[in-house]
């Protein structure tokens, strides 16, 4: 049983004398036992700058007592840029607990433009792919050749539907510059493309 028992020995010799030997056994309430807890989470964040995240709850034990789980988020939650520290705690019905802690962490999905264009009908680089510009439908695409003249202006550009493929113009290097909008911020990136026909 739980709490301090006194063990005793005695030894009596021949003669009758005895001496004690006495130590004390605690038995204690154990903390319940986490098992299956979550490794730390990272996920790209949508134009809204949050990301719903779900992960398999974890589970827990206790020897003797009953215990209650509470935790600090649920798996569905939304999370925003940034990290957050995610706990689940075991409580036995003594207040003996133990937690299961893991980081998530939300990122701007990074944008990376293609600097490569040939729309020659082979299904590689027919059109400009901006990776990721789909989780960012906030968004404006400006190209322009080397004198400065726009030869392409779109919002809401998407690599399938709305994408440039290049076919009215020559060969050579063009500029772009685009722009997407994540929590009222606007975030702009400048570079070329080489268009090879």
């Amino acid at each position: 049983e739980k709490g301090t028992t006194v063990v005793t020995y005695t030894a009596t010799d021949v003669n009758g004398k005895t001496a004690n030997c006495s130590f004390e056994v605690s038995v204690i309430d154990a903390a319940p036992l986490f098992t299956n807890c979550p490794s730390d989470i990272t996920k790209d964040a949508t134009d809204a700058g949050m990301a719903f995240v779900d992960w398999a709850v974890p589970t827990a034990e206790a020897s003797c007592d009953n215990f209650q789980m509470t935790s600090t988020h649920r798996p569905g939650d939304v999370f925003r840029i940034g990290q957050t520290l995610v706990e689940y705690t075991a409580t036995t019905d003594n207040g003996v607990f133990s937690t299961c802690s893991f980081m998530i962490t939300i990122t701007l999905p990074q944008i990376i433009a293609n600097e490569v264009l040939t729309p020659d009908g082979d299904n590689k680089n027919d059109v400009w792919l901006i990776e990721n510009i789909e989780k960012f439908p906030d968004n404006h695409v400006i190209v322009f050749d080397r004198w400065g003249s726009v030869v392409f202006r779109v919002n809401a550009y998407n690599n399938s539907s709305i994408a440039w493929n290049g076919l009215n113009l020559p060969t050579g290097t063009y500029y772009y510059t685009l722009s997407v909008n994540v929590l009222g911020t606007k975030i702009e990136k400048k570079g070329f493309i080489e268009l090879i026909k």
